[in-house]
């Protein structure tokens, strides 16, 4: 694989990434998708890094996850993961998410509803809505789906990310 300098239109971005321009441009508007894109009246131009974010957001959601927790998810964590994963300075790499927390007996700092900081348990904190978790060779399949109590959606990130070189170079998806 290999990280395209091209610059995409915003509908070869939701052609490539398998999402609908309606839905890209509320995604924008409401769950603040691009920011630093937002608000100027040029034409708008994406990076395949880009592609690849809005695809992973199309696949959580379709598989699930609100827009309002896959958005920030994966434009604050992914942009990194991507631009790795495309120039090989990385191999692969498998992401999960989840209903809910995991549960084991670490020690866990995290905000209650008041806003003050609590550490507790991981199984004693209240219930998360979602988790995301990244699969590496430390973490076994097997030991993920137990922490997360049996159910746990992952996604490779390099087959995706090549899913979407291969549209954008005419191999289709």
């Amino acid at each position: 694989m290999y990280l395209d300098d091209r610059p995409f239109t915003t509908s070869a971005l939701t052609a490539a990434a398998g999402c609908e321009p309606m839905t890209f441009r509320t995604w924008r508007n409401r769950n603040g998708l691009f920011p630093e894109t937002a608000g100027d009246r040029k034409w708008k131009r994406f990076t395949v890094v880009d592609v690849c974010i809005v695809r992973v957001i199309v696949a959580m959601t379709a598989h699930g996850l609100s827009a309002s927790h896959a958005i920030p998810f994966a434009q604050d964590n992914l942009r990194g993961t991507f631009e790795r994963l495309l120039t090989g300075d990385r191999d692969t790499c498998l992401v999960g998410f989840f209903i809910g927390g995991i549960q084991n007996d670490e020690l866990t700092g995290y905000y209650d509803e008041g806003g003050n900081f609590q550490i507790a348990k991981t199984k004693d904190r209240p219930e998360a809505s979602h988790s995301f978790i990244f699969l590496d060779d430390a973490v076994s399949l097997s030991e993920a789906m137990f922490m997360t109590k049996g159910i746990l959606t992952v996604i490779d990130l390099k087959a995706l990310a090549q899913q979407v070189i291969d549209f954008l170079d005419g191999r289709g998806v």
